[in-house]
């Protein structure tokens, strides 16, 4: 009987912070997954993102905070007496964090990666939370298991790139007006206010969360909670206002460094930089190459069942949640479809919808009479089933090396060569495909042609074709 007490206690401190205890380990389980391999080098799928911020996070620190005046600067090497050209097409929230993590953890790859790490472990335990606020803990945990069995989370989930972390501040401010909704507490206004504020300054789909919410709440005819959301709408405007400020703040123009430019290239509007032959055929057959990839085809089918059992006029509250979620998720697809059919991480967006959907939708079909007597196997069978499904591509995203040659080539400039020098790369084709890697690695002064106002200590020719180079001294 003794042993009966503790299981007592046990059962009872389970049963009133099962939440909590819950969300605990998501995290812990989440951070662990999302830490394999996170210490490998930069030479992976979509890697030059994390070279390219890492880059700019180091020069923070190299330069300082004022001496930037919080600009992004993609240069390498140490410049005396600085001419800075900045980097404005996003705000500069990311680089900030991973400088932050450089600080205190030194310069690394895993140091870099450990802030998308904790913003992807965060959303997960949002979206059980969310899940079990708009259904039961059962919907919440299956929502879980569906996302981290994707590869997009498991591979993209530990990318130093802008898509974990605005996902993870939307996913703060959302839960947390829907908290406040329910109880008005002031916490969770504050951590709306934060939210929402974080993931517009990390990038332009934080601006797209209040428009969601303001879509689902005129299709409600909700009229109250539209006027409630209008002065985020002025919040929104205000601080996309200030953020064309501090770019004018730091070239001189409110759109400098081509952020007009970039946002219509992206958007498919302006000609250089655009898919040849972009449309809406193409564009929907690459963007189901996307998601069957990177969310499977099983989480796609559960997700069609979730919608193909909705009907417009029943539509329940926690489904106009996942409703708003969606829009949310699709908004930059829909806006800047030149960049989706590049870059297929951008389909992160739709995490939180497709994670929740899919969790319904294996609730749903787990009540039904032909599953009722076996359901917690189907419960455990779908996950798993999206994990095997694309346990190949996984592999493949881990293993990937397509930039391994530029990597090795940075890294021997760095051991061969001093701070000061200023390296000249040849052939200049390989340098233009090799930039962001090239600076990252060798942290030195790259220039890929004469310059007569840089003077080259350092040559580096490079012979893609064969894998080899040679760096010679010109001192």
């Amino acid at each position: 009987m003794k042993y009966l007490n503790p299981m007592k206690k046990f059962l009872k401190i389970w049963e009133t912070n099962k939440i909590t205890i819950t969300a605990l380990v998501l995290f812990v389980a989440a951070f662990a997954l999302l830490n394999i391999n996170s210490a490998k080098p930069f030479y992976g799928e979509h890697d030059w993102n994390g070279v390219r911020y890492g880059n700019i996070a180091r020069n923070y620190l190299k330069y300082g905070l004022w001496e930037t005046k919080f600009g992004q600067l993609e240069s390498s090497g140490f410049i005396t007496n600085p001419q800075f050209k900045y980097f404005t097409h996003y705000p500069p929230t990311l680089p900030l964090l991973l400088a932050l993590s450089f600080s205190l953890f030194g310069i690394s790859e895993w140091s870099a990666r450990l802030i998308p790490i904790l913003a992807t472990s965060t959303t997960v335990v949002l979206i059980f939370l969310i899940g079990n606020k708009i259904a039961n803990f059962k919907t919440g945990l299956l929502s879980v298991l569906l996302a981290l069995a994707t590869p997009l989370v498991l591979y993209f989930g530990k990318t130093p790139v802008h898509e974990p972390l605005v996902v993870c501040f939307a996913l703060v401010a959302y839960f947390s007006y829907l908290q406040f909704k329910e109880n008005k507490k002031i916490l969770f206004k504050i951590l709306f206010i934060l939210g929402l504020i974080l993931a517009q300054l990390t990038t332009w789909t934080g601006f797209f969360l209040i428009p969601a919410m303001v879509i689902v709440a005129i299709l409600k005819r909700d009229t109250q909670e539209v006027k409630n959301l209008v002065p985020y709408l002025g919040l929104s405007i205000a601080i996309f206002l200030s953020y064309i400020g501090f770019v004018y703040f730091l070239t001189g123009a409110f759109f400098g460094g081509d952020l007009i430019g970039v946002m219509l290239q992206r958007s498919a509007v302006s000609q250089p930089g655009h898919i040849d032959n972009l449309n809406l055929l193409t564009y929907l057959g690459r963007l189901r190459l996307w998601m069957s990839n990177l969310y499977t085809i099983t989480l796609l089918i559960l997700v069609s069942v979730w919608i193909l059992n909705k009907k417009f006029h029943k539509l329940t509250n926690a489904d106009w949640v996942i409703i708003t979620l969606g829009i949310f998720g699709s908004t930059y697809l829909i806006f800047f479809p030149n960049a989706t059919y590049i870059h297929n991480y951008l389909v992160f967006y739709l995490l939180p919808f497709m994670a929740l959907a899919g969790g319904m939708a294996v609730t749903r079909l787990a009540q039904l009479k032909m599953f009722k007597k076996h359901s917690l196997i189907l419960c455990l069978a779908l996950p798993l089933l999206v994990v095997v499904e694309k346990i190949n591509l996984l592999q493949a995203l881990n293993q990937s090396n397509a930039d391994k040659f530029a990597v090795e080539v940075g890294r021997d400039i760095r051991l061969k060569t001093q701070p000061n020098d200023i390296v000249l790369i040849s052939p200049q084709k390989f340098g233009d495909a090799a930039d962001n890697f090239l600076k990252f690695y060798s942290d030195r002064r790259i220039i890929y042609s004469q310059d007569v106002t840089l003077v080259p200590t350092i040559k580096v020719v490079v012979d893609r074709t064969n894998q080899s180079f040679q760096i010679t001294n010109l001192k």
